[in-house]
């Protein structure tokens, strides 16, 4: 899971597809500013209308998620993810699940968004999500 912040065009930067069936295109940041070593939880939410995934970030990924949604207002951040479609099968290629135009800082090391999956891949986004979280927290190398 990587999240990338909206750019001008540049060397630095790459223009990627943002969903499926109605594709529109968006540049972003080739590097990303956040991805699966700060986040602490991955949830498969229920919503009116279907489900959402929220991510919960560390101390560090809360103060970066805050630092480029407060600096960067009206732009989008856009996520890129790849997980193991089922156990034991290879990791996909991923895709960009979303791209959310920032309103207002997000200060609380939360994020909530609806991805461009079925129910089912959102369900293998989460659980490889959490996995990967078990993983690092467990790491003797870890910060945590």
């Amino acid at each position: 899971m990587r999240l990338h912040m909206e750019a001008h065009p540049d060397a630095g930067t790459q223009t990627v597809p943002i969903f499926r069936a109605h594709p529109y295109m968006i540049t972003v940041e080739k590097q990303p500013f956040l991805t699966e070593a700060n986040l602490e939880e991955a949830k498969l939410l229920d919503v009116v209308g279907g489900y959402s995934i929220s991510l919960k970030f560390d101390r560090q990924g809360t103060w970066l998620l805050d630092q480029y949604t407060t600096a960067n207002r009206g732009r989008h951040v856009a996520i890129f993810c790849q997980w193991d479609p089922k156990p034991g099968e290879k990791l996909n290629q991923g895709r960009w699940l979303m791209a959310e135009q920032i309103s207002k800082g997000i200060t609380d090391g939360m994020l909530v968004f609806t991805p461009d999956a079925d129910r089912e891949e959102a369900e293998q986004i989460v659980t490889g999500l959490s996995n990967v979280g078990k993983k690092l927290h467990s790491s003797p190398d870890s910060k945590w």
